[in-house]
Order: structure tokens, then C-alpha cells, then sequence
């Protein structure tokens, strides 16, 4: 049967399998971006559009093994029942000015690539989303701490 626990186990798979996953991308991106831009753009697109992309992808490489952290400690805070505390909260907090950092730097390769306007979106929105979570969560952290003082 699933249930909870089940599910925040297989989350925490899923992050290591993308940590994983993540740390191939990162020796292996320069030889699968090459590919990608020879098979897509018929060996006509300009070395500067491989370079931009290389670039943003290495720039981004810190902000996305951070976020993978935070996300981490997170799960395994659920895992322990720890939910409405202020390690989840500042974790969320991290996690949204990651997502905000990819943005603003894929928005600045964006320029050059447009494809990475794309991502710049995504990691926005994303962002934004972690923002609204993490206040909802500081709200009820405030909320259970007045219920505990009243019992």
C-alpha cells in the first residue's frame, strides 16, 4: 500500500538518481552540447551559441547541486516528522534564490541563445512558486508555535 513515508523515500531516490544524473551532464556537456548543436543546426550554427550555452550550463552547475542539497534536507526532515521548522523554512528560501539565479543567468544567455529564455521562464516560475511555499510555511510555523503556547 502507499502511503507518506513511501513517497518521501522514493523523493529522496529520485534527488540522488538527479545528483547523479547531474554530475554526468557536468563531464559530459561539452561533447553532448557539441552533438546537439551539429545535428540540430547542420553544423551552421556559430561557435559563440555553443560557447554561450557551455557557459551558462557551468554557471548554473553550483546553483543546481546547491538546490539538490537543500532539497535533500528538506525530505529528510518530513522523514523525521520535522515539517514547520525554521531549517525547512530557510531551506525553501535557498532553494528559490537558486531557481532565481539559473533564471537570471539563462535570461542573460537568452540573449544570445533564445532557447534558454525557456529555462529563464521555468526556473522563474519556479521560483516564485518556492516563494509562496516557503511564506505559507513560515505562517503556519508562526501559527503552531501561538497553538503550542495556548494549550
Amino acid at each position: 500500500m502507499w502511503n507518506f513515508k513511501k513517497s518521501i523515500i522514493l523523493s529522496i531516490a529520485v534527488c540522488f538518481i538527479i545528483g547523479i544524473m547531474l554530475t554526468f551532464a557536468a563531464v559530459a556537456m561539452p561533447e553532448m552540447i557539441s552533438w546537439y548543436f551539429k545535428t540540430v543546426h547542420a553544423m551552421n550554427a556559430p561557435l559563440v551559441l555553443y560557447k554561450v550555452v557551455i557557459t551558462c550550463f557551468y554557471i548554473c552547475l553550483p546553483f543546481a547541486y546547491l538546490a539538490l542539497f537543500c532539497l535533500l534536507k528538506v525530505l529528510f526532515a518530513i522523514n523525521r516528522e520535522e515539517i514547520f521548522v525554521n531549517s525547512n523554512i530557510t531551506m525553501l528560501r535557498i532553494l528559490s534564490w537558486c531557481c532565481f539565479a539559473v533564471a537570471l543567468i539563462t535570461l542573460i544567455g537568452g540573449r544570445t541563445y533564445y532557447p534558454l529564455l525557456l529555462i529563464a521562464a521555468a526556473a522563474g516560475f519556479i521560483g516564485l512558486i518556492l516563494r509562496v511555499i516557503k511564506n505559507i510555511m513560515c505562517s503556519a510555523k508562526l501559527l503552531r508555535e501561538e497553538n503550542d503556547l495556548t494549550i
